[in-house]
């Protein structure tokens, strides 16, 4: 973890990537995934898929 003037940094190590995208999620609009870009993609598909359902 590093923090800075505009929030926190944090570097996390998993197996799967989908370990981590509920835990992402959940945070909203108030955190960045920085890398990787597939991940990042991973993101926004789910994002897009949320304003479909409501």
């Amino acid at each position: 973890m590093k923090e800075h003037q505009d929030g926190l940094d944090v570097v996390l190590r998993v197996r799967q990537m989908d370990e981590l995208l509920q835990w992402v999620l959940g945070w909203g609009a108030g955190l960045i995934v920085l890398e990787p870009e597939s991940f990042r993609n991973r993101i926004r598909e789910e994002a897009q898929k949320i304003p479909k359902r409501y």
